[in-house]
């Protein structure tokens, strides 16, 4: 098989893929209109070392005839056309993609180098029309007086990275709408739950319990919110928090301090839970009930352990519960039910220490 080229032709038949060089090499230059290699001036030849030694994917243009030569870095590039490539007309070669580029390489031709990046250039390079973006740059070739001898293209094919991160976006945007309509359905579950607790307990007597029912429902469902915001990934335990702050300290009572914990889902569900008994009684009894009343919100990591600790202080003064209702029992066993929680009902305010095994908060 006899390869043609533009202007000239190539010596030899191909039967295995070669290197750049040997490509090169190969193109009968004598009758080309570049002329023969060893008439080429100094410029050009220093060019096309550079350019075959180079580990870059790079092709260089070269002269009013605009002659193509690529390095093999670029040979993957090429598909069927390798053979034919070396010294071809360059827009020739890539016809296809010309029309995509003609402005930037013409600009470049003028002086004007330019980068771009994931540039979307239609193409054929099987005989078959395919999408195909690229990062590449054009940069003139000068001689010592400043004129344009040529232009160099370092380029890369990014085409998989553009299609990869399309396909993810697809996939959070799939995701996104799942979890707008799960979110969608927990609620209507949840006013189903509290519009037959409310038919149910409509004779209760103690309005207060069931207010308190409906409250941790809300709880949870700003809780399932914050979850849902992180697609059921690990939670933040600030993010956790808000819900809380922004019904409780209107009044800017609280200090939060602590360092970025990550806490699995169920923990976040735990923590929202807590805090939200304990807010709720500080607002009812405690610091938060008070203008003058503050809340410390402190959380650690110490060795193996997850310490959360509340603190009310300027409020009324404290007293243990008389009666040890779902709430209490809620605070009593602490983060995720470790039961290690410390309470001391004291005049001046009401301290609480939470801990659990740091795996708990942090794992599934």
């Amino acid at each position: 098989m006899r390869i043609a080229c533009l202007g000239g032709r190539h010596r030899g038949e191909f039967r295995t893929v070669q290197s750049a060089a040997s490509l090169l090499e190969a193109v009968d230059w004598d009758h080309h209109l570049l002329g023969p290699r060893e008439a080429w001036p100094a410029p050009l030849k220093l060019v096309v070392n550079s350019l075959l030694g180079s580990p870059e994917s790079m092709y260089l243009v070269w002269g009013a005839d605009r002659t193509f030569m690529f390095n093999d870095a670029y040979r993957p590039i090429l598909g069927p056309r390798l053979e034919t490539a070396q010294g071809a007309r360059f827009e020739a070669l890539w016809a296809d993609a010309w029309p995509t580029v003609e402005a930037m390489y013409l600009a470049a031709e003028a002086g004007r180098a330019s980068r771009v990046v994931d540039l979307y250039i239609p193409m054929a390079r099987y005989g078959e029309p395919e999408d195909t973006w690229w990062t590449f740059s054009y940069t003139p070739v000068r001689d010592d007086d400043g004129a344009v001898l040529g232009v160099l293209c370092v380029t890369n094919e990014t085409s998989d990275k553009v299609r990869a991160e399309a396909a993810r976006a697809e996939a959070v945007a799939q995701q996104e709408l799942l979890n707008h309509e799960l979110s969608h359905r927990v609620k209507n579950i949840m006013s189903m739950v509290q519009a037959i607790a409310a038919q149910s307990l409509k004779t209760v007597e103690d309005k207060g319990a069931v207010r308190a029912f409906e409250d941790r429902l809300i709880a949870l469902g700003h809780a399932h919110d914050v979850l849902l915001q992180h697609q059921w990934r690990p939670a933040s335990v600030r993010s956790v928090i808000g819900p809380m702050l922004a019904l409780h300290d209107g009044r800017g009572q609280f200090r939060i301090e602590g360092p970025d914990v990550l806490l699995a889902a169920d923990a976040s569900l735990s923590l929202s839970l807590l805090l939200h008994e304990l807010a709720t009684n500080a607002a009812k009894h405690g610091a938060l009930s008070v203008e003058g009343g503050r809340v410390s919100l402190n959380w650690a990591i110490e060795g193996d352990r997850f310490v959360l600790e509340w603190r009310e202080a300027g409020g009324p003064p404290v007293t243990p519960p008389v009666r040890k209702g779902f709430g209490s029992r809620l605070i009593a066993a602490g983060l995720r039910a470790a039961r290690e929680a410390e309470l001391v009902y004291a005049p001046e305010g009401f301290p609480a220490r939470f801990t659990a095994p740091l795996e708990r908060m942090t794992r599934d």
